[in-house]
């Protein structure tokens, strides 16, 4: 099977459009991490290599098939230290996922603030493993080595608002990229399932991610840990946030979410 930097690497090399095999899917739609992923990949061959991704936000207007999807890209603004980027994936029906990432040069400053640190959690050998059961798990999950260690499991009926645990890419030795960080967190489902007392999908409307810093040496095949807890919930909709920590325990990534459940 395609792995996920695999497909990547022809966007990172000039390509426009991504090809998704059925593997890498959620129920019909792409998986929204790789989705994320080539915007960001696409988005990064307008900008200085010195300018790194800080903040991505993604507004997904409909599903993307398999299949080939277009990637347009247009530079929207590069200032002295910043540059704005747009990227929106096509497919027959028109604009599918729309993104907006902000790049960033190091620059000195007085200011200084600590991210959160990552909570005490059992280690993942001490976690429940989250199996992939076709057509019952998201086909995409066969990728992604789950060891659930916060909350209950989807479908369980707990009132608890909050999942986490460790996460890993299979098969992927290779140093974790802001888009591997993508995916590590896309990959977990919305936290309000575990609210639910039956099946029922759930789609994200727009996600909003801060990138911080890891450890260069993590590999996006380590384990990384996550937590998310919903911040409201009525109507059908949730806004959730999330946190991913590196191997090492640094903070990698902010994530705010606004999840429709149609359930």
């Amino acid at each position: 099977m395609t792995k996920f930097a695999e497909l990547l690497a022809p966007i990172a090399a000039g390509a426009e459009t991504l090809r998704t095999p059925a593997h890498w899917t959620q129920g019909r739609a792409t998986f929204g991490g790789l989705l994320a992923a080539a915007g960001l990949a696409a988005m990064r061959r307008l900008v200085d290599p010195e300018r790194h991704p800080r903040s991505l936000h993604v507004t997904f207007a409909g599903p993307v098939a398999p299949g080939d999807a277009r990637l347009e890209t247009r530079l929207l603004r590069a200032g002295r230290s910043a540059t704005l980027v747009e990227c929106h994936v096509l497919q027959e029906d028109g604009v599918c996922t729309s993104m907006t990432a902000a790049f960033g040069a190091d620059r000195p400053s007085q200011v200084h603030a600590e991210p959160p640190p990552r909570p005490p959690a059992p280690e993942p050998e001490q976690g429940l493993t989250l199996p992939y059961v076709e057509g019952m798990t998201p086909t995409f999950t066969q990728h992604y080595d789950y060891r659930w260690t916060v909350g209950d499991l989807p479908f369980s009926g707990s009132g608890k608002r909050e999942i986490g645990g460790w996460c890993a890419l299979r098969d992927a030795a290779e140093p974790a990229t802001h888009e591997h960080i993508l995916g590590l967190v896309d990959a977990w489902p919305p936290t309000v399932l575990p609210m639910l007392t039956t099946p029922a999908p759930g789609s994200s409307l727009d996600w909003s991610i801060q990138f911080l810093q890891w450890s260069p040496e993590a590999r996006a095949g380590d384990w990384w840990f996550y937590r998310a807890e919903a911040d409201a919930a009525a109507h059908g909709y949730a806004q959730t946030r999330a946190v991913l920590w590196d191997p090492q325990g640094r903070p990698a990534a902010l994530s705010t979410q606004t999840v429709a459940i149609f359930g």
